[in-house]
């Protein structure tokens, strides 16, 4: 597990290395989440093969749509429990199809 400070750090790291799933924080400073997931999903393309799930405090109504409209996989909302990220154990089944198992 990695971790940066910024959504450009994110894309950087992103360009560099290759993970199965990006925990993607909607409101990072220099970049937000948001536009670095559709900067990732121009640069992946339509088959890309990473799961991004967005992080957020926000949990009004609207607030996952923005996040798939972004590109995102899933969204989850803070604080998260250990129950909501279970998916790290089990596969991690998700909108676009794409599962991603950590076995």
């Amino acid at each position: 597990m990695d971790d940066v400070e910024n959504g450009q750090a994110a894309l950087d790291r992103l360009a560099l290395q290759a993970y199965d799933l990006v925990l993607m924080d909607c409101h990072m400073p220099v970049l937000d989440g948001y536009e670095a997931t559709r900067l990732l999903r121009q640069r992946e393309g339509e088959n890309a093969p990473r799961v991004v799930v967005g992080f957020t405090a926000y949990a009004m109504k609207g607030d996952r749509e923005k996040c798939l409209d972004a590109g995102m996989d899933d969204y989850l909302t803070k604080p998260v429990t250990t129950q909501e990220l279970g998916f790290c154990k089990n596969g991690f089944p998700n909108n676009t199809g794409r599962k991603i198992s950590f076995d």
